[in-house]
């Protein structure tokens, strides 16, 4: 019997990173950790919470509180980021995506 093909890795450099850093590490870094989130590390973003909720679960997008504040309406006062323009369509899709896929991360 044939071994099923493995999924191919879901690209976190190239397609995950470029939105984290772009739009979540400035309050969610090194220097800064708001609401004791940090999302530059995955030793410390895969296993956290934020008010007793997952910030990503892995696996399941619908229960990561990454996944719901980037999804809120713009005019809701929880949407993240906070300030500047909301996340596309495409960028909520790719984290969702990325979670599905168990939130591979290099070094994580």
């Amino acid at each position: 019997l044939d071994e099923p093909a493995a999924p191919p890795a879901f690209d976190f450099v190239g397609r995950v990173q470029p939105i984290l850093g772009s739009r979540c590490t400035e309050c969610h870094g090194a220097a800064k950790q708001k609401g004791g989130v940090r999302l530059d590390r995955p030793d410390e973003a895969l296993f956290q919470s934020f008010d007793g909720e997952t910030v990503i679960a892995r696996g399941d997008p619908d229960a990561s509180t990454l996944v719901h504040v980037v999804s809120l309406p713009a005019d809701d006062l929880d949407i993240m980021p906070a300030e500047g323009d909301p996340l596309t369509a495409d960028q909520i899709a790719t984290l969702r995506a990325w979670i599905a896929a168990g939130a591979p991360w290099p070094g994580g």
